[in-house]
């Protein structure tokens, strides 16, 4: 769209601005599925293979002039088989609307919320909170924690990735700790060197956990001043116990002030040591809302009613699993035809791998590697040559079994597809996978393997 700052450093603790406020703007007109893009960036695209329309001068909420709109579109018969969509939502209108109202209360009320999605894994959870964060109340600035499973005992693991992201500083930079002396409120500065790493004072861990927590406490402090806050705290089974303790002393902070904190969690691991507003248990759906969880994918009800029935019943209402279920059958209709419908997510999943043509080393080392997929470190563990891995990660990415972040690595769609593929390697494969991995990092990153202990700790554990 356009440069998100230029000029002297910004200040803000968060992305805001006319860049920011107009890509949202362009995002609500797009809708589902679509695309849209202003003049500058339109007239910077190669059009070749692209069906564009151009839907006039738009006046946008927030944007001083009008904006000259184009929809963006790949050409029909160009380039790859479209990917597959995201199912509908479904089944899960009464949790939404309790979440909602948790959330609308803690703006309208001026109460902190506390509220705890819980389910096993594939159940919903990510899914339920975004389909629903378009509902929260717009003036809310919405700022996502993510627990991960490797970093589970690290101290304050998550909030590491959390100053990185509002900050725009990676901590590995050289010149990190300048580029967060002009960004940091200068109260925070002291407590975020230690977060970083970029201060080596000794300090005994009690002090170290109380700077970084007061520290985090500014910057959240900062963003409640401008408006309301929902932080929004995924996979919170795995969160470090000095995040868990800096989330419930934030709570019990603002009890007064429009601040609503999600957890999404699984029922095993860290509970959260603070009493939530609303606890939202997830179930199993019904063998109804589960069909239509597969017609949502079978767009072109290609899948036979008998198929679709079988599918129902052999995912057992978990959505996941369905959804991979049906795009095996869906991306090799002989299974249906044969009766042979994967009975397991595990046997859907390298279903799809074969139908894609995935190399198995491929996704044996990328599940060794787990959540720090670098391309360059997948390529040596996997041995297979660059180009024809790039190859294979893009059709993984665009059959929704991984995803690309922003900063080119990559991760599995689903931790339970990792964790599925783990599953079916015996132990010496673990070790030896674990064993190229810490010969992989060492040749080719020598730097981000000795600044991140935690990676190296685990590979040599499993080698």
């Amino acid at each position: 769209i356009k440069q998100m700052h230029s000029g002297e450093a910004a200040q803000e603790n968060v992305a805001i601005g006319e860049s920011v406020n107009l890509a949202a703007r362009l995002q609500a007109i797009a809708g589902p599925g679509r695309v849209t893009v202003s003049e500058d960036l339109f007239k910077a695209l190669e059009v070749d293979g692209l069906d564009t329309t151009d839907l006039g001068l738009k006046t946008l909420k927030g944007i001083e002039d009008e904006v000259q709109v184009f929809s963006v579109a790949s050409r029909a018969g160009v380039g790859p088989a479209p990917a597959p969509q995201r199912a509908a939502f479904v089944g899960r209108q009464s949790a939404a609307a309790d979440l909602n109202e948790a959330v609308q209360s803690a703006v309208s009320k001026r109460r902190c919320a506390v509220v705890d999605v819980v389910a096993p894994g594939g159940y919903g959870k990510t899914s339920l909170l975004d389909s629903q964060a378009k509902q929260w109340p717009p003036e809310a600035v919405v700022i996502p924690l993510t627990g991960r499973s490797h970093l589970s005992s690290a101290a304050f693991s998550c909030c590491r990735f959390l100053v990185e992201d509002l900050s725009g500083v990676s901590f590995q930079d050289t010149d990190a700790l300048q580029k967060l002396t002009v960004w940091a409120p200068e109260e925070a500065l002291g407590g975020l060197a230690l977060l970083a790493g970029l201060d080596p004072t000794p300090v005994a861990a009690i002090v170290r956990k109380m700077r970084i927590t007061e520290a985090l406490s500014v910057l959240v402090d900062r963003c409640l001043a401008e408006g309301p806050l929902i932080l929004r705290v995924d996979d919170a089974h795995w969160l470090d116990q000095d995040t868990a303790d800096w989330l419930a002393a934030l709570a019990e902070r603002h009890r007064t002030s429009p601040l609503a904190i999600v957890f999404a969690r699984r029922p095993e691991g860290l509970t959260p040591a603070l009493e939530a507003t609303e606890t939202i248990a997830l179930e199993r759906l019904s063998n109804a809302d589960t069909e239509e969880l597969i017609a949502s994918h079978d767009t072109a009800k290609a899948l036979a009613c008998a198929v679709r029935t079988q599918i129902a019943e052999q995912s057992r209402g978990i959505p996941l699993i369905a959804r991979h279920m049906t795009l095996a059958v869906l991306e090799n209709p002989s299974l249906g035809l044969s009766g042979a419908i994967p009975k397991t997510l595990i046997e859907a999943l390298f279903q799809r791998f074969d139908t894609a043509d995935i190399d198995s080393s491929v996704i044996e080392a990328a599940a060794i590697l787990g959540e720090e997929l670098r391309p360059d470190v997948l390529s040596a563990v996997s041995t297979l040559p660059s180009d024809r891995l790039e190859a294979e990660l893009s059709e993984l990415v665009r059959r929704g079994l991984f995803v690309r972040r922003f900063d080119g690595s990559l991760d599995f769609d689903h931790v339970l597809i990792r964790e599925a593929i783990l599953e079916t390697l015996l132990s010496r494969q673990k070790q030896a996978l674990h064993e190229r991995c810490l010969s992989a990092y060492q040749a080719i990153c020598p730097e981000d393997f000795a600044a991140q202990p935690t990676i190296g700790a685990r590979h040599y554990a499993g080698a």
